[in-house]
């Protein structure tokens, strides 16, 4: 089912299936990927309880988690409803704790403050014992032009060294890519068409996208995400930028319990933990 919030700026779409985000509109333009060339039928999946390719052992035993989790295959209900926001939610079951051992409720609250998009994703622990997770953002953004005319601007310096993904171990190597140091990074559409870009324990806390040298498209805000990951299909007029807790596991490195990972969240007996991050939308040519 598709749910409508709208407050006179934006106006935006939510799926019950993954809790997604499907559409966001403003100023008559679409700011979500729709698929226009075929190479992605995402839009912005909810990455939970674990980002990209990370093994599940806890207390010894390993758990067949997939690639990015399973909250965005999963079919939401809806928790509460106003004209400006919604919140949707599912909880742990049998199919769940096949793969991810622990009991859970998580909800995710969709907020529109004027041009801005607020995202508020709620972990409960509904256990007598601490719980471990991990999210990670996928938002995607919709671009006028080729991704190779935008750049990012961070708000504090940083040094561009992108970890490499290898597709056969689905996993990081140790090495890297060097893109240079300070706040700027221009996207490089020939590395953005063979894999992502992953950098780890970030500084910054705000990410704008713009045109190189020219207006800017979307300030992205995040709070204790640490690894900041971008993505872009080939062919597409779209980028991801993902804040996410953890890294892909490194392929020499699987063997780490879940609680031991770098990244991993523990969310206290009968406790709430709150992972937050918001866009504003501003121009998109």
């Amino acid at each position: 089912m598709i749910y409508g919030i709208s407050n006179g700026i934006l106006s935006a779409n939510v799926s019950t299936l993954g809790g997604e985000l499907v559409s966001l509109r403003k100023d008559g333009k679409e700011r979500l990927w729709q698929n226009d060339n075929g190479s992605w039928r995402g839009h912005a999946p909810i990455l939970f309880p674990v980002s990209g390719d990370c093994t599940m052992i806890v207390d010894g035993k390993q758990y067949p988690i997939k690639k990015h989790g399973f909250a965005r295959k999963m079919e939401f209900y809806l928790v509460g409803m106003s004209k400006e926001e919604i919140t949707l939610g599912f909880k742990s079951d049998e199919e769940t704790k096949l793969v991810y051992p622990y009991d859970f409720e998580f909800h995710v609250t969709y907020r529109l403050k004027d041009a801005t998009l607020e995202i508020y994703y709620d972990v409960f622990n509904p256990s007598e014992a601490p719980m471990y997770a991990m999210c990670g953002c996928h938002e995607s953004y919709a671009l006028a032009e080729e991704v190779g005319k935008y750049e990012v601007l961070f708000n504090k310096n940083e040094t561009f060294d992108s970890y490499i993904y290898d597709e056969p171990n689905a996993g990081i190597k140790h090495e890297v890519v060097k893109f240079g140091d300070g706040k700027y990074l221009a996207l490089p559409q020939k590395f953005l068409n063979t894999d992502c870009l992953i950098f780890k324990d970030m500084n910054s806390t705000e990410v704008v996208l713009r045109k190189i040298g020219g207006k800017k498209i979307a300030k992205l805000k995040f709070e204790g995400f640490k690894n900041f990951l971008f993505w872009h299909p080939l062919g597409s007029k779209m980028i991801c930028m993902e804040p996410w807790h953890n890294l892909p596991d490194f392929v020499d490195e699987k063997n780490v319990e879940f609680p031991l990972k770098n990244g991993a969240q523990e969310i206290p007996p009968k406790a709430k933990k709150r992972f937050t991050h918001s866009i504003e939308y501003l121009d998109f040519n």
